[in-house]
């Protein structure tokens, strides 16, 4: 967006961006759903949801203050490199753990579904 000099290619990479941060955000919450237990999913997303809007005003604030002491343009590249960071170094540290979140993600019965001791499995 910085380097755009049209209002079509600005639009087409505020589209993408915004297409972006939907996506992570939507990965983030399926991630968090499936590698927390059962038991303690409600306050795994409650964490999740304190950190992530908990960071954006400082996020701002600091996005507001190099747009102040330099341009705009560099507070936006800033932004970019330190979210291309960010990226980097969440698939690195998830990475080991996809192997526990592999096994949430085929379809198969339920706790709730198994046959307990002295029932037997409907057809």
């Amino acid at each position: 967006m910085v380097a755009s000099t049209s209002f079509v290619s600005a639009l087409v990479l505020m589209t993408a961006f915004s297409w972006s941060i939907a996506t992570t955000i939507s990965v983030g919450i399926t991630y968090r759903q499936l590698a927390a237990p059962d038991d303690q999913r409600g306050s795994a997303d409650l964490l999740g949801r304190m950190i992530t809007w908990g960071g954006q005003p400082f996020g701002a604030a600091i996005g507001g203050l190099i747009a102040v002491v330099t341009e705009v343009h560099v507070a936006y590249t800033v932004a970019a490199l330190v979210m291309a960071a960010s990226a980097i170094v969440a698939s690195v540290l998830l990475r080991p753990w996809t192997a526990l979140v592999e096994p949430f993600s085929k379809a198969g019965p339920t706790s709730s579904e198994q046959p307990t001791e002295g029932t037997q499995a409907q057809p």
